[in-house]
């Protein structure tokens, strides 16, 4: 059986959230509300929020979903199989709430320095670039 590092996934989820949504307040905002949602009312509330926003928020929620396509956790494919296969099972509940949160922390860190870089150069960029983002995605 072989181990994932689920930090390092959670890392380049959100260096993905943060390169498609472009690192803003908006993000920042966003990403700030979702992670209290989370914190507050869990997985599901949090997925239902991102669902009844509009804009970056599906962006985040796409990102959120497919991060558990990608380690194959209790075999999501699709949104739709959300609910159902993630819900059933207490363990990958618990699972994916911490790594939602962990995601949407550097999510948030990430959109913080992309602002910063902003700043310092006097214009927006294009393509947020984030410190250390070369070593995490893969």
């Amino acid at each position: 059986m072989d181990l994932v590092n689920l930090d390092k996934e959670a890392a380049a989820c959100s260096q993905k959230i943060v390169q498609k949504c472009g690192g803003n307040k908006d993000l920042e905002n966003m990403i700030t509300k979702s992670l209290g949602v989370l914190q507050e009312q869990g997985v599901y509330a949090l997925i239902l929020y991102l669902s009844s926003q509009k804009g970056i928020a599906n962006n985040i929620k796409k990102e959120l979903i497919e991060l558990l396509v990608i380690l194959k956790i209790n075999n999501v494919k699709k949104t739709e199989d959300f609910p159902e296969k993630v819900l059933s099972d207490l363990d990958d509940l618990f699972l994916v709430r911490d790594l939602y949160e962990q995601t949407l922390i550097y999510a948030r860190y990430g959109a913080k320095a992309a602002q910063s870089k902003k700043v310092e150069e006097g214009k927006p960029a294009t393509k947020p670039e984030i410190p250390g983002a070369e070593h995490i995605q893969g």
